[in-house]
């Protein structure tokens, strides 16, 4: 127990290669029951995640009565009590669904892992190192910054909804609604620091290839150190543009979950301010609403931004590849690029990219457009 504690600590202190500076994202889905605990023990693992679920359930199922008749009592107060009992029931699907579909992709995640450890071997090889611990603490400011925001709106929630004749039970109502929120910001974070991390290897290719290495001077390298050195280049790319294409088969259900959600969640609250923003009587539903719509779009932005980063910094190699004068020669008789780009596709209907953002926000403005217009011919 001892040794293992040790072995813990040192892969926090001193990562020495990608999987041991994510840990705390492999701890948190482990507590959370998004990947086994006691991965190589099938049934101990499998059985917390059993446990996790069924205690959801039988919290959700102890509540559910309570819930039912404080949203119908506090919807003489409140416009939002429908979306909210609403939510409250989708959790009871969403919960279960996430945590099954993160247990499915945990083996594959951990191929990924392989696959970028034996990627790190070949920059070793061009003198290429990444700095582990840098790495880690900006995976631990990723991760505590969400969970912190979202704990945050989430108590600025509770404080909102609470009144004098609460009891025990709306607190075990909060935390059913609270669950969800704390998953969804885990899943998001794992992905966001995943793509980070090939993003930087990807940035990592793109310094080798500008500067083609502390020992070879422009004009003293020969051609046969310039094509092999284009091929090797070739070959991480090719391999990263791999990594890329798994992890997007890998996370592709639960991108489509979360982007459904957060949509779902930001017309909701959307539907709450654009037919109460005149009433000064729902001012408090109206506040958290803006306030869970800024957090939804501004979540849908951090999966977005790092879609776009790994695809902006895979392009930018076939440009130096092209224009940098040591490829030239190479180029017509070895292409050193192929036609593969790194594209996020959500079941390859849509290109998770600022495109499809601008797309979403059209939407929405669309979608308040039409609300007004509903408001303003029922009014």
């Amino acid at each position: 127990m001892i040794s293992v504690a040790r072995q813990i600590i040192m892969s926090i202190l001193r990562p020495l290669n990608v999987r041991e500076e994510s840990y705390i994202i492999f701890l948190l889905k482990g507590v959370l029951g998004l990947r086994p605990v006691g991965y190589f023990k099938k049934i101990p693992g499998f059985l917390y995640i059993f446990i996790l679920i069924t205690a959801y359930v039988v919290l959700f199922v102890y509540v559910a009565e309570y819930a039912e008749n404080f949203f119908e009592n506090f919807s003489v107060y409140s416009v939002s009590s429908k979306f909210r009992n609403f939510d409250t029931n989708f959790n009871l699907i969403f919960v279960p669904i996430v945590i099954i579909i993160g247990v499915t992709m945990a083996r594959r995640i951990d191929r990924i892992f392989d696959e970028i450890i034996k990627v790190d071997q070949q920059f070793s090889y061009l003198n290429g190192h990444f700095d582990y611990f840098g790495n880690f603490r900006r995976e631990v400011i990723h991760v505590t910054t969400l969970l912190f925001i979202t704990s945050i709106i989430s108590a600025a929630d509770y404080h909102g909804l609470r009144n004098a004749n609460v009891s025990r039970t709306f607190v075990l109502l909060w935390i059913v609604n609270f669950v969800p929120r704390i998953v969804d910001a885990i899943v998001s974070s794992a992905f966001v620091t995943l793509l980070a991390k090939i993003r930087d290897r990807f940035a990592k290719l793109n310094d080798l290839i500008y500067m083609p290495g502390e020992n070879a001077k422009v004009g003293a390298v020969s051609r046969l150190d310039v094509a092999s050195r284009a091929l090797q280049f070739r070959r991480l790319h090719s391999d990263l543009n791999a990594i890329s294409r798994d992890i997007n088969d890998t996370y592709r259900f639960q991108l489509l979950i979360s982007i459904m959600v957060i949509l779902m969640r930001t017309c909701g609250h959307l539907n709450i301010i654009t037919k109460n923003y005149n009433d000064v009587n729902h001012l408090v539903d109206i506040i958290l609403s803006i306030i869970w719509s800024i957090f939804e779009i501004g979540l849908l932005i951090y999966i977005t931004s790092a879609c776009h980063n790994v695809k902006k910094e895979s392009e930018l190699i076939r440009d130096l590849l092209t224009h940098r004068h040591e490829f030239r020669e190479i180029q017509s008789s070895h292409p050193i690029m192929t036609n593969d780009n790194v594209k996020f596709y959500l079941f390859h209907m849509f290109v998770i990219d600022y495109p499809f953002f601008g797309v979403v926000i059209m939407g929405l403005l669309g979608y308040i457009f039409i609300l007004s217009q509903t408001s303003s011919s029922d009014s």
